[in-house]
């Protein structure tokens, strides 16, 4: 649906354009981001929604057993539940008005099996049916055991969690693994590949059931999708002595110890964690991806669980945008994903928490005997995305909201000649993760960190989180090189906008342009200055440093020009190449999953000439010793060990070309290397002799990390501490002791890298700024300006 938009304008202070500069890079996505055939909906399950427990010949399920029994420490049951059997025309017509694109369920086989059956009219919504959710019926249990003696399965739906190793060492890091395989191997393994995980097959032995050849080609691809349940991340660590001896159950050969947060104490079992951990989800799509090819994937259930029941859920639509965002981000990196579910559509009884815990868009009282509805602020959020094509804002702090006002105070204003009203007995949020209703709606949503969210943040005199991060974070608003937040507010006011919308495009467009930016502005300003010497073409009195070894496989110049293009046309011979190269870097940075809000100063003037002679000087080289890459980049203004683990960390995204791994591989694999890996990298590099010349024209290359290959994250890290670090450079950070404490530690932080890369990128981009009188601003970034 097209959308209409008010635009507002408000008058501020100096104070708030200064916070505005610094949150301006914020993941702002609509419905239409994503592909048109992707499905967004909300679900639910048949025992704890339905209730009508006793009727229309429905017979007991496991659940009702264990519900009415002394093992049930939440009480409750699901006898009424949400009273769904008998409100589901109320809660079709709800789900129509919200705008649902899908309704995930499930099918009751113990009451469609006994003779109960009941049509539901989905009125245009699509139907992802789930037709067993923990309720076989009670008297196939005792008749044959349970699943074991069942034949054949319709639909596959697995419970995830991401699986952090809570120390890299090698037993954690071994146990994190094992656990991958036996919660998730164990499933699609054989759907896969037709056989169980070797590491169940080792620990597990003879008490794992062999596949006939008939059997494994029966069962291998025998799938058209894989649904996922994804709530949360996990720490894992190896439970000493657990693989050891005679072993009879999953859990002893699991061997693993299981931590819903870092400081939390563990435990066996596999609980449901308490970490809001977005990225998580991009990890488990990457891992399936990577370990069983390019999948099919349904979300089915994702969401969050209040104990309070308030309307105003605050929280839930922060955890949703974040988790609907890392989605999106999934997508853009090559996982077929195509749908997605809100667990849940309405308050249920859940399995952890009984009626305690509050999941719903739509809340139930269940004081009452009509189980009344009642929508909360998340369903008219969600509503607002998928009937108005309203964009979602991930601002200051990553997708919870985080500045929140009356938006009756903060909102009543006359607004470019339009009232800004509200919503009938109904609040709205002001703060970093907001809607942007259609025209046909009367409310606007002021964000924190744009220019109508500061000005109602302060209007309304709250300080919120976003304010004391920025102010934190930056210092002054100027430097001492002369470089200023906002430069171009007033020579081009759009400018910094313009390069996010270019960087946005082409990133959608190529895809590996941001990985090249952030490559081009190293290059750049770590040889003298951040000036865009680098961008020169070789002309017959400039050599250009594009042609030095060290710059061997940049690529991608030609979309810096795009970006120059389209800031000559809005603002002519105003905007320096040399600040294209750091907003993009900035820009690209942000949409590979990297640090949002990155306080960019710009005012860089582009350099009159080449510096090709100090390339080699100056730009580390990917068997550099620790000591030398500590000296290449404190003399660019990059001081301590801490901020270079952090720079480095770029060498996440990429890849790297095979010229530069030969001498790893050949004649044997470097001992410091991970022999599996070197194993994989031998394959991806082959040598048909060693010795031979390498040829810099080869194209072969082997990706920086192959489990994130496109994200900006401390997987990075995590492969330094498993010895598999693709370049030497990198993998001695690893064992040096000046660095390798930061390599731990940021192994085990993905916030804490992004911090410090943030600071480390800022220092970098600030390199010896030209003066006004020592450069110009090219038109054209290849060329110095003709006289």
């Amino acid at each position: 649906m097209a959308m209409g938009r008010h635009i507002q304008f408000l008058f501020v202070s100096a104070w708030a354009l200064l916070l505005w500069a610094q949150c301006a890079s914020t993941l702002r996505f609509t419905r239409g981001d994503f592909p048109e055939s992707f499905a967004f909906g909300a679900g639910t399950a048949a025992y704890q929604y339905e209730g009508a427990a006793a009727e229309d010949g429905r017979s007991p399920s496991i659940w009702d057993t264990f519900a009415h029994s002394e093992r049930n420490i939440f009480g409750g049951t699901g006898d009424i539940a949400s009273d769904g059997y008998h409100k589901y025309k109320e809660d079709v017509k709800l789900m129509s008005e919200i705008g649902l694109e899908a309704y995930r369920f499930t099918i009751s086989w113990s009451r469609l099996i006994p003779g109960g059956r009941g049509a539901v009219n989905p009125k245009g919504i699509q139907i992802n049916a789930v037709l067993y959710h923990m309720d076989l019926p009670q008297i196939l249990e005792k008749e044959y055991g349970g699943w074991a003696a069942q034949k054949g399965v319709i639909g596959l739906n697995i419970y995830t969690m991401w699986l952090y190793p809570f120390t890299y060492s090698a037993e954690d890091i071994k146990a994190t693994e094992r656990a991958k395989a036996f919660l998730y191997g164990w499933i699609l393994h054989p759907l896969v590949f037709g056989d169980y995980p070797e590491t169940m097959r080792k620990i597990a032995g003879s008490r794992l059931p062999s596949f006939s050849s008939y059997e494994s080609e029966l069962v291998t691809n025998a799938f058209d999708f894989i649904g996922l349940n994804h709530y949360t991340s996990s720490y894992t660590s190896n439970h000493p002595n657990r693989i050891e001896g005679q072993l009879h159950d999953f859990t002893a050969d699991l061997a693993t110890l299981f931590r819903g947060t870092k400081d939390a104490p563990p435990t066996a079992m596999i609980l449901a964690g308490k970490m809001v951990d977005p990225h998580g989800l991009e990890l488990i799509l990457e891992y399936f991806k990577e370990k069983y090819g390019n999948l099919t994937f349904y979300i089915q259930e994702n969401g969050y669980g209040g104990s309070d029941g308030t309307l105003n859920d605050l929280e839930r639509i922060g955890y949703l945008t974040k988790y609907i965002a890392s989605i999106l981000k999934a997508i853009r990196n090559g996982a077929d994903v195509r749908g997605y579910s809100v667990w849940s559509f309405v308050d249920l009884y859940e399995i952890f928490g009984g009626f305690k815990t509050h999941y719903g868009l739509v809340a139930v009282d269940f004081d009452t005997d009509e189980r009344r509805r009642l929508p909360r602020r998340s369903a008219h959020w969600y509503s607002d995305f998928l009937k108005n094509n309203a964009a979602i804002e991930s601002g200051c702090d990553g997708g919870t909201a985080s500045c929140y006002v009356d938006a009756r105070k903060a909102m009543r204003r006359t607004v470019g000649g339009d009232r800004v009203g509200l919503m009938p007995h109904r609040e709205r949020a002001v703060g970093s993760t907001g809607v942007v209703p259609g025209g046909s709606r009367n409310t606007e949503v002021l964000r924190c960190g744009k220019r109508t969210g500061a000005a109602a943040c302060e209007a309304s005199g709250v300080v919120s989180q976003c304010f004391s991060k920025l102010v934190s974070a930056s210092g002054s608003a100027t430097n001492g090189g002369g470089l200023k937040l906002g430069y171009y507010s007033s020579s081009c006011p759009r400018a910094e906008d313009i390069v996010s919308e270019q960087v946005s495009q082409l990133y959608h467009k190529h895809g590996n342009t941001a990985v090249s930016w952030l490559r081009a502005l190293f290059h750049d300003c770590m040889v003298g200055s951040c000036d865009a010497s680098l961008l020169l073409d070789t002309t017959g009195t400039v050599v250009s440093e594009k042609a030095s070894p060290r710059s061997f496989g940049m690529r991608n110049f030609k979309y810096i020009d795009a970006i120059k293009s389209a800031l000559e046309l809005e603002c002519p011979g105003t905007v320096s190449c040399a600040d294209v190269l750091a907003l993009a870097a900035r820009d690209g940075a942000a949409i590979l999953g990297g640090p949002r809000h990155v306080a960019m100063r710009t005012g860089r003037m582009d350099s009159l000439a080449s510096h090709r002679a100090d390339v080699e000087r100056d730009v580390p080289n990917h068997n550099d010793t620790v000591s030398s890459v500590l000296s290449r980049f404190a003399a660019a203004g990059v001081d301590g060990a801490e901020a270079v683990v952090a720079l480095l960390g770029a060498h996440s995204v990429g890849r790297v070309h095979c010229s530069n791994l030969v001498a790893r591989l050949y004649p044997s694999v470097d001992a410091a290397m991970d022999r599996a890996y070197g194993g994989y990298l031998r394959g991806r590099c082959p040598k048909a002799e060693y010795g031979e010349e390498e040829d810099e024209r080869d194209v072969a290359y082997a990706r920086n990390d192959r489990v994130t290959p496109m994200v900006l994250d401390n997987v990075y890290y995590m492969n330094l501490m498993a010895r598999r670090g693709l370049l030497l450079v990198d993998q001695r950070l690893a064992d040096d002791p000046r660095t390798a404490p930061f390599v731990e530690k940021m192994a085990a932080d993905n916030d804490y890298f992004h911090e410090r890369f943030a600071a480390a990128l800022l220092k970098l981009s600030e390199n010896n700024p030209l003066g006004d009188d020592e450069g110009e601003v090219r038109r054209d970034c290849r060329f110095v300006n003709k006289a």
